[in-house]
């Protein structure tokens, strides 16, 4: 869509890496970067459920904001922490699941640092993909049944509820005076 000669240009990349979104911000010429105002990024949890070794997604997120501060230098920035899951699979073997859980939290503690060391704003969508009694913490799928339909029953994806509600988020951080 587009306001005042800005746009947003929404591009969904289901199944896709962080080196999947670099590769598509790549491709966009100097003329259409330089129209967003505003730029969503908001991951699922590909990298970190599908690589053991968290160093390879710190790597892509580094080249990632790289390729943000130079094709986008005029834009607002918007950055999501990595969607809260629980595969049912992966819950079910629990010493992989207490790995994922670990770089999970490692890698959106480097999003929120890389965030901050590029003057781009985090959005914590954790906090408001949960419980009021902090139910994430838990990790199991009976939390994520609390939620009161905010995920599909994959426990990975969001339900329209659940866009939803991060959609306002955004938006709410978009209009918020930078």
């Amino acid at each position: 869509f587009s306001q005042e000669g800005k746009i947003c240009l929404p591009v969904c990349l289901p199944g896709a890496h962080i080196c999947n979104i670099t590769n598509e911000l790549l491709k966009l010429s100097a003329a259409d970067c330089a129209k967003v105002s505003d730029l969503v990024i908001l991951g699922g949890g590909n990298n970190v459920q599908n690589q053991k070794d968290h160093h390879e997604t710190l790597r892509e997120l580094d080249d990632l904001c790289e390729v943000i501060i130079k094709k986008f230098p005029h834009s607002k920035i918007l950055i999501f922490n990595i969607l809260p899951r629980a595969p049912p699979k992966l819950v079910k073997r629990k010493a992989d699941f207490k790995a994922f859980l670990e770089r999970f939290k490692h890698v959106n503690n480097y999003i929120r640092y890389l965030c901050g060391a590029n003057g781009f704003r985090f959005v914590d969508c954790i906090s408001h993909l949960t419980t009021a009694t902090g139910g994430l913490k838990k990790y199991s799928n009976e939390v994520l049944n609390e939620r009161k339909g905010l995920f599909n029953p994959d426990c990975i994806h969001l339900s329209l509820k659940g866009t939803s509600v991060i959609a306002k988020v955004a938006m709410g951080m978009i209009y918020k005076p930078w």
